[in-house]
């Protein structure tokens, strides 16, 4: 006679079992997931969940934070919420790792940036925070998290990504990433304002890479509420700024020439005044020629804490060649301090 249905069912070879729409639900989320590396086990224990910045997922990045970094990071509920959900270029992008028994123990953020590569403005994220919990290192959870990151900004309509690691975080960015590796920032102390061959220009050299500032976006990034920038105007066409550098009698110093779309800034800050010639740190990259550093003393790299290095990746296809003679990035244009 016509076999059971149970027997039918034990007929079928092992691992092969009724579908249901709940188990097709959950294999097609799996599927997703283990695109970017993820095991079915570790699909099980957690889940990966979008960065959010409402406070109480801000107070979760900050205990993830100071388990890995120490109580003394920079890290805050404030300066978060300055971060990932006031930056006029939109909000913070990423992914976490949630185990269900400890919460976020991994986080993988970037931050819209717009920039400008060969003069042509791009749409562009910053990767800048990263975490994974002491208890859930070496898992490969931040390889992970930044793949899908990327993924997801590229989907968004981003085109480049870009970022400043130290050493020790750059392979990461480099290898699997795909990521360019630029060159290394320079570090300089300075006793004069900066060299200005031209200071009345209008407009700076066409770099091969540079930050898009708005009159909204520098105000904000000049509200970092954990570095209180202090500007003054060092002529109608250019911006001194002085932020939080490596010693309190050191600050970082930048300048930022006020083209047409910044003009409406000047009249903001504090007229022009007797130059202080005291030390202060240049970190980012400047084409020679053009603004550099006067009177500097380039900081060894066997003395500094962590050298920095400049990276870059097109989210849709090969990167192009960057040369670092031909690049304009300052310390406002990243999160040092």
């Amino acid at each position: 006679g016509r076999p059971t249905e149970a027997a039918t069912r034990n007929s079928r070879p092992a691992g092969i079992q009724e579908s249901s729409p709940a188990r097709l639900a959950s294999e097609r989320i799996f599927i997703i997931i283990s695109l970017h590396g993820f095991s079915r086990e570790e699909a099980c224990l957690g889940s990966i969940e979008k960065v959010k910045h409402d406070r109480a997922t801000l107070s979760s990045y900050v205990r993830l934070f100071k388990s890995c970094y120490g109580e003394a990071s920079k890290f805050s509920v404030e300066y978060l919420d300055w971060l990932y959900a006031k930056n006029p270029a939109g909000p913070v992008m990423g992914f976490d790792y949630v185990d269900r028994e400890k919460g976020i123990v991994a986080h993988y953020a970037c931050i819209p940036a717009p920039i400008a590569i060969h003069g042509e403005k791009m749409n562009a994220v910053l990767a800048l925070n990263t975490a994974t919990h002491p208890d859930f290192q070496g898992q490969g959870l931040f390889t992970k998290l930044a793949s899908m990151a990327f993924a997801g900004a590229a989907d968004a309509g981003y085109d480049y990504a870009y970022g400043v690691p130290n050493a020790q975080a750059t392979p990461g960015l480099t290898g699997r990433q795909g990521f360019r590796l630029v060159c290394s920032l320079d570090a300089d102390i300075c006793l004069l304002p900066y060299r200005r061959p031209n200071p009345t220009a209008d407009g700076e050299p066409v770099a091969a890479f540079q930050r898009i500032w708005s009159v909204d976006a520098l105000q904000w990034r000049l509200s970092d509420p954990n570095a209180r920038w202090r500007t003054k105007l060092r002529d109608p066409n250019t911006l001194q700024v002085w932020g939080p550098g490596p010693a309190p009698f050191v600050p970082t110093y930048e300048e930022i020439f006020l083209n047409a779309d910044l003009r409406p800034l000047d009249g903001l800050f504090a007229p022009p005044g007797p130059m202080a010639f005291t030390p202060k740190l240049h970190l980012g990259k400047r084409p020679p020629g053009g603004v550099t550093p006067n009177v500097s003393i380039q900081i060894p790299d066997r003395l500094r804490p962590s050298p920095l290095n400049f990276v870059v990746k097109n989210l849709h296809g090969e990167t192009p060649e960057i040369a670092a003679q031909e690049v304009i990035f300052t310390a406002l244009d990243f999160d040092a301090y």
